[in-house]
């Protein structure tokens, strides 16, 4: 499999490019589940952008790959300017040795899944959506981030996590979800993705209780598995409110996640 580690919009378009729904590790992971033997994963650089798109067939994918079958997308735009398409992999084809073939599009209920589609799911906090087009749960993966111990205070510890802007993360509200420790050892847990309101915060916030968990994790990575959004977020009259509300999603987030075991 050839790929980039990186989106080439995030070199290209920096202000407009995509949130990330797969990090390259992960990708990297996943390709290896499915059986592939030989992973290529180019970064994607602005000198890499300026390569024509028969020097790319030429040079990358036959000569330094050792391509001799190509498949692609019926949309796979390539080269300086997005100039290479299907057509011209078919047109070199016999000049260069390889054959080609196109790979047809997944659908779903006759609409296709597409990572834009998966992004707008994601938009609307639609996890369970996505993640029937994704064939797993939406991911998240960030290190452990010391918080100010509000949750800790009202009887709901959370492990903080450094948001990162270039990912994908579901639209703010309580989800249920599933956590990965470093250790290996897999958590129920909740997790909101918000600023607080009962609280007055405005920043960002992705907060994950990790449902019968003690202990530190700060300076740890954590991973988190989205299953079913259990509510948007909202503010509170008072702590109170706020804590008896925790408590039934709780309760929630147990049940949702005894029904997807």
């Amino acid at each position: 499999m050839f790929t980039f580690q990186n989106h080439p919009r995030h070199v290209l378009t920096p202000g407009g490019a995509p949130g990330i729904l797969t990090p390259w590790e992960r990708k990297a992971e996943l390709l290896t589940e499915t059986g592939c033997d030989i992973i290529i994963g180019l970064p994607f650089t602005n000198e890499f952008s300026q390569i024509e798109a028969r020097e790319f067939i030429r040079n990358i994918l036959v000569a330094r790959c050792g391509a001799r079958r190509i498949f692609s997308g019926s949309n796979f735009r390539f080269g300086h300017g997005g100039e290479g398409s299907p057509t011209l992999l078919r047109q070199q084809a016999p000049v260069l040795g390889y054959t080609f073939e196109i790979q047809e599009p997944s659908l779903d209920s006759g609409e296709l899944i597409s990572s834009t589609r998966i992004r707008a799911e994601l938009a609307e906090g639609n996890v369970r959506g996505a993640a029937k087009l994704l064939g797993r749960p939406p991911r998240l993966t960030s290190v452990v981030v010391s918080g100010d111990a509000q949750g800790r205070k009202i009887g709901f510890p959370t492990a903080n996590l450094a948001p990162d802007t270039k990912l994908a993360a579901p639209a703010g509200g309580v989800y249920a979800v599933r956590t990965f420790l470093a250790d290996g050892s897999r958590w129920p847990g909740m997790m909101n993705i918000g600023v607080r309101p009962t609280f007055n915060g405005r920043e960002l916030r992705w907060e994950v209780h990790l449902i019968g968990y003690s202990g530190t994790l700060n300076d740890q990575p954590l991973t988190v598995d989205f299953i079913e959004r259990l509510r948007p977020e909202q503010r509170f009259a008072n702590v109170a409110e706020l804590s008896a509300q925790l408590a039934r999603d709780r309760d929630a987030a147990l049940a949702v996640l005894e029904s997807h075991a």
